[in-house]
């Protein structure tokens, strides 16, 4: 850990927007020095981050998320590349041993947070710079101090005549005798250096020691010289070196994320060949847990939901990675979940897992045609491209054709690193035969063998564009053949739906028929039975009971001042509505097949309810019900005996009312 003593650090957080959205991001940041904060601003553009860092050139400046300063790895080092040479650069939320964890996890440790609350995005940018002047965090971009020794030869007056060319061998064999009193003694000392060299007749040329070693370091080893035949230049340099190391390479890989919001989360990750990676349940409804838990397995370029619309946890999500949300058409039920996962084998922890998961694979579903086509694609054309990088575009918009070019587009820059990294080595075997004059020779030979290689990578590199330029062309006819395969494709499966659609509508009428047919036919028996046993109709009511039904009971006319209606169910109906009928109608009887009670109300507004067979009911209508002749007469024998049964509302004498006065007011005397 660093000393604290004179440390500035910068803290840089997210506050709202996107690198990749038309109006782009805004940042909040926190500038802090020995612990005391210098300067604090929120909602500032990522231009002025940079001005800020070129002004004050913290040790360090820190972030929890890469991907909120750019869309992609490649903007990523161009932007990194612009804050100052010297600062490092640190990630906070990330460490080789435990991977990614929760930022406020760390800053609990550190005792700089609550790990109960969230922070806001100034609150996240400060502690960002307080873990800055504590040293925590991976080291994403750091600089290093080297110093540059060159060895050229002199620049005085040259001799004339046939002395000319013996003249040069020596200039050039006293810069070779310089390059090894250099080389011996940074060897002697333990001091790792890089050496280049120009080599003609007689020696060197020019030679270029990179070492790496401050200036001061190599004081009383070697030190600048202006001679006659020899110019020694020893100049300070400076660079940063931006290092992602494998582990958060991986976690940079596009997958599809789903996720179930609520008090638990769920999260589930899959790769863009439909294999899942994991499934994890959250405790305690966070956001920002969910992010932590899915930057361990990559990069999402989709977020999955199963309800539409998508809640505004899963948006959020989405939006912190610039991906896109997806979300089903249609409600998803809890069988087709459980299936979709079933259908996998994988056994998800809860739920929230198996909802997450269910959403991911509906996803995958929606584009695995389009990921069919590309792995057809790349197989035809014999290209070993990850599919993965074209699937990613295509998630992203692009068309097939698009989404192919750019991943072809991106191993040839793979394959011109390579032949970087190669040109690399070529230097550092030229390094190793510098030894003394033998190793020259051999130095010599090599030099021929690593050209000839050189020209094989050259003709390789053209029999790459001659096959890439092939392949172009078959893709070019594949792709108008797939095009006319699918077009037809598309015909065939419309006239197919069209037919399943004549289909259903034939069915569905025939089915109508057949009901419509079943109806007249008991309409035709229940008239017979009507005429033949007396039915009377009367009305069929259903809860909650209105002014439009009191209304249509009462047009329909009563019985000796009575209504009948009829209910199904007369438990469903609430007791206000019975006392509105009861007070509308008065006298009303209810017939239904259980009772709930046998009357409310008293001789003068009643409803009494009287329990009938279902073989004495025949259901005409979804409004009317016809009550045979037997029936009706034991429905009004009940009524009578229940109405007679109720009691009849005493009568007060006049002796009785004078006795009352009197005694009311003793009362108000006393």
């Amino acid at each position: 850990m660093p000393d604290e003593r004179g440390i500035v650090s910068m803290g840089i957080d997210l506050y709202s927007g996107s690198p990749a959205s038309r109006l782009g991001a805004s940042y909040a940041v926190s500038i802090v020095r020995d612990g005391e904060i210098l300067y604090e601003a929120s909602d500032i553009s990522l231009p002025k981050v940079i001005r800020l860092a070129l002004e004050y050139r913290p040790n360090y400046i820190v972030l929890d998320n890469l991907y909120e300063l750019a869309r992609s790895k490649k903007e990523l080092l161009r932007i990194l590349s612009l804050f100052p040479y010297r600062s490092q650069i640190l990630l906070a939320t990330f460490d080789v041993a435990s991977g990614y964890r929760d930022l406020r996890e760390i800053a609990a440790e550190h005792g700089l947070h609550d790990p109960r609350r969230k922070p806001d995005p100034l609150a996240t940018a400060r502690i960002l710079a307080l873990l800055g002047q504590k040293g925590v965090g991976y080291a994403i971009r750091v600089w290093e101090e080297r110093t540059k020794i060159i060895v050229s030869k002199g620049r005085s007056g040259r001799a004339g005549g046939s002395s000319e060319d013996r003249y040069q061998r020596g200039l050039r064999a006293a810069v070779l005798r310089y390059v090894r009193k250099i080389k011996d003694a940074l060897d002697r000392e333990g001091i790792p250096y890089q050496l280049s060299y120009r080599k003609s007749e007689g020696g060197l040329d020019r030679a270029v020691f990179v070492v790496d070693a401050p200036r001061e370091r190599l004081s009383g080893i070697v030190r600048s010289k202006r001679g006659r035949y020899v110019v020694i230049r020893v100049k300070p340099v400076a660079r940063t070196r931006i290092v992602i190391s494998e582990n958060v390479e991986r976690k940079l890989k596009p997958v599809i994320v789903g996720i179930d919001p609520g008090a638990e989360y769920g999260v589930a990750v899959i790769d863009l060949d439909g294999r899942i990676i994991a499934t994890e349940t959250i405790r305690g409804g966070d956001v920002y847990q969910a992010i932590s838990a899915i930057l361990k397995y990559g990069t999402p370029i989709l977020v999955a939901s199963d309800k539409k619309p998508a809640p505004e946890a899963v948006r959020k999500v989405a939006a912190s990675f610039n991906a896109r949300v997806f979300e089903p058409d249609y409600v998803v039920s809890d069988l087709e979940k459980s299936s979709i996962v079933g259908a996998t084998g994988y056994q998800t922890g809860s739920i929230h897992e198996r909802d997450a998961l269910s959403a991911c694979l509906l996803a995958y579903k929606n584009y695995s045609k389009k990921f069919e086509q590309v792995d057809r694609i790349l197989e035809a054309m014999e290209l070993k491209i990850p599919s993965w990088r074209a699937k990613a575009e295509i998630v992203k918009g692009s068309s097939i054709a698009s989404a192919i070019e750019s991943a072809i587009e991106d191993v040839i820059l793979d394959m011109e690193e390579s032949f970087s990294r190669e040109a690399l080595a070529i230097q550092r075997i030229v390094r190793g035969f510098i030894e003394d004059e033998s190793k020259v020779r051999n130095l010599e030979q090599r030099i021929t063998e690593l050209l000839s290689e050189r020209q094989a990578l050259i003709d390789r590199i053209r029999m790459l564009e001659e096959s890439i330029k092939r392949i172009s062309s078959e893709y070019e006819f594949f792709k108008r053949s797939v095009r006319a395969e699918v077009e037809r494709d598309r015909y065939v499966a419309s006239l197919i739906d069209r037919l399943r659609s004549c289909q259903d509508s034939y069915r569905s009428l025939e089915e109508g028929f057949m009901e419509l047919k079943k109806s007249l036919e008991d309409l035709k028996r229940i008239v017979l039975e009507y005429n033949s046993r007396g039915y009377r109709r009367i009305r069929r009511l259903y809860p909650p009971i209105d002014s439009g039904d009191i209304a249509s009971i009462a047009s329909e006319g009563s019985m000796e001042g009575l209504y009948i209606v009829y209910l199904d169910d007369i438990s469903g109906v609430k007791k206000q509505d019975l006392e509105y009928m009861r007070e509308a109608l008065k006298r009303v009887i209810i017939a239904s097949q259980r009772c709930a009670f046998k009357y409310i109300g008293d001789r003068d507004s009643h409803i009494v309810c009287i329990e009938v067979e279902h073989r004495g009911v025949e259901v005409i209508t979804s409004k009317h019900v016809l009550i045979d002749r037997e029936t009706l007469e034991r429905v009004l024998r009940l009524y009578r005996e229940i109405y007679n049964s109720m009691p009849k509302p005493v009568a007060m004498s006049e002796e009785d009312l004078e006795k009352l006065i009197r005694e009311y007011r003793s009362s108000r005397q006393g």
